[in-house]
């Protein structure tokens, strides 16, 4: 299973570790749904994939969210299919507040979806590709062929086996 980014601050503010998951993972989604309105789509099992969160605590949690005004939802296409969207102008105001409140020095707002932004797997596998490229050349290059002609490489281990074998006689 892949871990997703999770921001505790969110469930601190909130009070509730259940909408720190939801908005985390709603967070980590919004700017790739595709939608042009911002509106993601998720099914109850898919969040339950990728959260944990069962039914019933994701109803809890967006029950909460859609409270503080920063979620939406709706219902869109048949059969009907669970679509949300936040609102990050809000959510931003709301911080700064609730971090206070919540004694939280840490969490900054979430930053707005950046089109060309990459995401902590994509530089991971990029980073983890290049060392293992770089793994692969230390190791390529200490098993290069011999440098040396292979006419002077027998030359020079008959000099050592004549030594070895004339040291051997002398020692008789």
């Amino acid at each position: 299973m892949r871990p997703i980014a999770y921001q505790p601050g969110l469930g601190i503010v909130y009070g509730s570790v259940n909408v720190g998951l939801l908005l985390s993972q709603l967070l980590y989604w919004t700017g790739k749904e595709g939608d042009k309105n911002g509106w993601i789509y998720k099914t109850i099992r898919e969040m339950r994939q990728e959260t944990g969160l069962t039914r019933d605590q994701q109803d809890t949690a967006i029950s909460l969210c859609k409270q503080a005004g920063i979620l939406e939802t709706k219902l869109k296409g048949i059969p009907a299919k669970r679509h949300f969207r936040i609102n990050l102008e809000l959510l931003e105001k709301q911080l700064p507040s609730l971090k206070e409140n919540a004694g939280v020095a840490y969490l900054n707002p979430p930053v707005q979806f950046v089109e060309n932004q990459q995401t902590n797997t994509e530089i991971t596998h990029k980073t983890t590709s290049k060392n293992t490229q770089t793994d692969n050349n230390k190791f390529n290059r200490n098993r290069a062929l011999p440098t040396e002609p292979i006419s002077k490489v027998i030359a020079e281990s008959s000099r050592f086996n004549r030594f070895t074998n004339n040291n051997h006689k002398e020692k008789k």
